[in-house]
This record gives structure tokens, C-alpha cells and sequence, in this order.
């Protein structure tokens, strides 16, 4: 008995198939159509939008001659801090100085010193009147609408977790500005933790400096003279090293202009072939159903 249930289940979904395969047939130009209506609009679509270009720096974060340091600093720190002597923290690490690149303020710097917002928001702005067009309910972009394109939309940092270097990666729709900013983001970010760390340094020599005539022990004294030596040291290299945190091994070029990364016309292209053959059997399956039982 089993037997025969399963050839006439075998012999159904056959029949089935073939029911389907008949039915597709019999509506192929119709599916057809909404192909080439869905695989039209989508590429058509693709044409339209405004291509979005990728400009990348690759970087190597720089060892801190203070890391290099940490050793005598551990040794003559501790003599120090007997004495009531604290420098606080050391020198920033590397992802300290990501956390500043991705910061509220340094980034608003960047939009505010470069005048991004007409550029940004170039729908809302008025060449003629250089002005911003207010919306429906009178608001017009702001730095922080800025930053937070910026952050959201623009520019990207990615962190290699085997070889540690980072990428940041700018994508706009102008390639020679999208390139312009990766470059300039970076030379900015290692002239303010050079600035920075040259300030904390100085900070730190007139301290230790005023501790040392406070102080007569020798041991305190001779530990002082080796912090001074120290920081007298890193604001020296600071001012002779531009690249202070990060080092550019391969900086940002303008792509070409069909170096495009969005739209994907191929990609869009397909989706709409698959839409549009969905829609189409859909309709087919639809238009046989209405048949029988209308």
C-alpha cells in the first residue's frame, strides 16, 4: 500500500509542476515586460543619482617616544611621586588620537575653518544671496547637522587589527575634494596632538622645574633632572616631527572620474531584473486565479 501512495504523490507534484511550468509559459511575455520595465527604472535610476567617489590615506600610527620611555619614567617616577611629585598621564595612545580624529570638535573645527556647510548642504544654499534657504518650518543646516553628516555619511575609520594600521577613508560626490579632505583631516589631527603634547610638555618642565629648587634631596633632585631631560626631549621631537601620530604611508589620490563607488548600475540593474520578474509572476499567477474563479 505504501508504495502505490508514493508514486501517486510523485506522479501529483508532476503534474504540478508542469501546471506551473504551462502557466508561466503561457504568461512569459508578460513577465517579460516587467523585466525590462523593472530592469528600465532601476538603471534609469542608477543614471540619475549623483555618483559618490572614495578617497582613502592609509596610516600607521606612530610608537610614542614616551612608550619608548616608559621604563626610566617607572624607575625615576616612583622617586618622584614619594616626594609628591605628579606628572599625570603619559603621552596619548593611539586610540586616544582615533577618539580625537572622531570628535564633535575637531571635526566642527574642519567644516567651520574649511566652510563646508554650503558645500554640504548645496540644495539649502543660495549662491546668489550666499545665504541659506530656510525650510517649511524655518530651520536652516547648522555645524552640528555638519558634523553629524560628516561623521554618518562622509568619512570612515577602520582599524586593522593584525597590523594595526588605520584607514580613513572620505567618500563625496566631487573626487578632488573627497581626496583633499582625507589628506588635510590627517595633516590636521597630527599638528593638534603636536600642538597638544608640546603645550602638556611645557606644563610639565616649568612643574618639575619649580620642584626642583623646592626640593634638596638628591635622590628627588636627580629623578627631576631625568623627567626634565624626558620632556625637554619630547618637545624636541615634537617640533621636528609633522607627523606626530600618525604616519602616511599611502596618502589620498583623486580618483578618476568613473571610479565612481555608488551607484552600482550592474547591481541596481539586476535588482530591477528580479523585481521586475517577480511583479511579472505575480501578475501571471494573479490574472489565472481571477480566471477560474471569477
Amino acid at each position: 500500500m505504501t508504495q502505490p501512495t508514493e508514486q501517486t504523490t510523485i506522479i501529483g507534484e508532476e503534474v504540478h509542476l508542469m501546471a506551473i511550468w504551462r502557466l508561466l509559459m503561457d504568461g512569459k511575455w508578460t513577465i517579460i515586460f516587467w523585466v525590462l520595465v523593472g530592469f528600465g527604472a532601476l538603471f534609469f535610476t542608477a543614471t540619475q543619482m549623483t555618483p559618490i567617489y572614495q578617497s582613502q590615506v592609509l596610516l600607521e600610527p606612530v610608537i610614542e617616544e614616551g612608550q619608548q620611555n616608559s621604563g626610566l619614567l617607572s624607575q625615576v617616577g616612583g622617586i618622584a611621586a614619594m616626594a609628591g611629585i605628579n606628572l599625570g598621564g603619559g603621552n596619548a595612545t593611539t586610540d586616544a588620537a582615533i577618539a580625537q580624529l572622531k570628535s564633535y570638535n575637531f571635526t566642527e573645527r574642519f567644516i567651520e575653518d574649511k566652510g563646508l556647510l554650503p558645500i554640504l548642504f548645496a540644495e539649502e544654499w543660495d549662491a546668489k544671496q550666499k545665504r541659506f534657504i530656510p525650510d517649511e518650518d524655518g530651520n536652516i543646516p547648522t555645524l552640528w547637522d555638519g558634523v553629524e553628516l560628516f561623521n554618518e555619511d562622509i568619512r570612515a575609520i577602520k582599524v586593522d587589527k593584525k597590523t594595526g594600521l588605520v584607514t580613513l577613508t572620505i567618500e563625496w560626490s566631487d573626487p578632488t575634494l573627497a581626496a583633499a579632505w582625507a589628506n588635510e583631516l590627517v595633516a590636521r589631527i597630527n599638528a593638534h596632538l603636536r600642538q597638544t603634547a608640546i603645550e602638556e610638555a611645557r606644563k610639565k618642565i616649568a612643574y618639575l622645574n619649580a620642584e626642583l629648587a623646592r626640593n634638596q634631596i638628591v635622590e628627588v633632585k636627580s629623578a627631576v633632572a631625568n623627567l626634565l631631560e624626558v620632556q625637554i626631549k619630547n618637545i624636541m621631537l615634537a617640533n621636528v616631527r609633522t607627523e606626530f601620530a600618525f604616519q602616511v604611508l599611502d596618502a589620498a589620490v583623486v580618483p578618476p572620474q568613473k571610479a565612481y563607488v555608488r551607484p552600482r548600475k550592474a547591481i541596481m540593474a539586476a535588482l530591477g531584473i528580479l523585481i521586475g520578474g517577480f511583479i511579472g509572476i505575480f501578475w501571471v499567477a494573479l490574472r489565472d486565479f481571477v480566471h477560474k474563479h471569477g
